[in-house]
């Protein structure tokens, strides 16, 4: 049994085998010929034509010595597979397509860290039959993968190149080269690039823990590397902190092997007791389609104060006259109280936004040690002396004394 497409040219020059099965291509360079007509022929049995996939009739027509069909190259109708059926039951089988068969990348671009395993992978379109070549260049232009060995027969697609640990230095373009397996008149190469980067490395964390008495100005140093982009962020208890909060960050510091380093500074101006807890450096560099994050933590540690403002406060010392009015000023964690004199008539103010609590003295008349303190832990307050600028020095130096000790 004879197959002939008849479209003014020669069937070999447009089509190849898929599985065996004889395929010929319609349009692309045969666009120009309109109509096809696709006879098959029996030396001593008649045939008939069969629409296999998609199934359906066709329209047979008698020729000399066997039957034919005809079709428009511009109608997609007429594409898939097509039987020839002689009256003993010998079939053959043609496959009509439009489209040129194509080694084609999984990904054209694939990006990977430093260490990971990557695999590189292509396909043949129109076909999912078996390779007898396969061969995979790196950027260098070296070959890093040809098989098969002699005699021996590549099992099945895609063909894979695996890498493991890549590194840097395998970054760039690689070249495949497939050959199709016989009978399929195809040999094609396709190019992927591969982009191999350095995860993002804490190399300067801040310290494990860190404690600081409340009002201290704090920092926490966060030094990271990695393939930009490179980004450093903070959080506290697993909240992220705003970038206005005290956070400063240098400008990438460019290496030379193509990373950079970039440092991050977090700065807690007057660290209050609430500002303790567990903190967070988060260095990553996301990219297309990948990303790392590496991350240091810290515990600071803040021993609560108690700090006591007043104009004319020195040394723990406020000198007053008899009659003046005065206002000092605590600030401090939990709840505040002002401790004062029966006899001397004062006022407290409590800004919460603050933690200040504010003594008002209308009329002073009465020296004596006034203490603010708070309930957060046992022990936690501060006293201050307040005198007249009438009182005996050795007096001053006695209550001194007794305060400092």
């Amino acid at each position: 049994m004879r197959v002939r497409l008849i479209d003014n040219s020669d069937l070999e020059e447009c089509s190849f085998q898929v599985w065996g099965v004889a395929t010929v291509l319609v349009g692309g360079a045969n666009s120009g010929n309109q109509f096809y007509w696709l006879d098959c022929f029996h030396s001593s049995l008649e045939t008939t034509w069969l629409r296999v996939d998609p199934g359906g009739s066709v329209d047979n027509t008698d020729v000399s010595g066997g039957t034919r069909i005809s079709f428009t190259a511009t109608s997609s109708n007429h594409l898939g597979l097509y039987a020839c059926m002689a009256s003993g039951g010998a079939m053959e089988y043609l496959n009509i397509t439009d489209e040129v068969p194509g080694l084609i990348p999984v990904e054209s671009s694939v990006e990977a860290f430093s260490g990971d395993t990557v695999t590189l992978s292509t396909y043949i379109s129109t076909t999912n039959g078996l390779l007898t070549y396969v061969q995979w260049k790196d950027p260098s232009g070296d070959t890093v993968l040809e098989y098969p060995a002699p005699g021996e027969e590549v099992n099945a697609l895609p063909s894979d190149l695996v890498i493991s640990d890549a590194s840097l230095e395998e970054s760039g373009t690689y070249n495949v080269t497939v050959q199709s397996r016989e009978g399929l008149n195809f040999r094609g190469h396709t190019l992927i690039f591969l982009s191999v980067l350095v995860p993002s490395n804490i190399t300067g964390p801040p310290p494990s823990e860190l404690t600081v008495d409340e009002w201290e100005e704090t920092r926490l140093v966060c030094e990271a590397r990695g393939s930009p982009p490179l980004t450093i962020t903070w959080s506290r208890e697993g909240s992220m902190l705003p970038i206005d909060s005290g956070i400063q960050t240098s400008s990438p510091y460019s290496n030379e092997d193509g990373t950079v380093t970039v440092t991050s500074t977090l700065t807690i101006t007057g660290s209050r007791y609430r500002d303790r807890g567990r903190y967070s450096c988060s260095a990553y560099n996301t990219l297309t389609t990948i990303s790392h994050t590496d991350t240091a933590e810290s515990t600071l540690n803040i021993n609560p104060m108690i700090r006591i403002e007043s104009e004319d406060l020195t040394s723990n010392v406020v000198l007053a006259s008899f009659g003046t009015s005065l206002t000092i000023q605590c600030f401090g964690s939990g709840n505040l109280v002002w401790t004062t004199p029966p006899n001397q008539t004062v006022f407290t103010s409590y800004d919460p936004s603050r933690n200040l609590l504010t003594l008002s003295i209308p009329n002073f008349i009465t020296p004596a040690r006034y203490t603010c303190s708070s309930d957060l832990v046992a022990g936690l307050e501060k006293t201050i002396l307040i005198i007249t600028d009438g009182m005996v020095l050795a007096n001053v130096a006695v209550f001194c004394t007794c305060l400092c000790s």
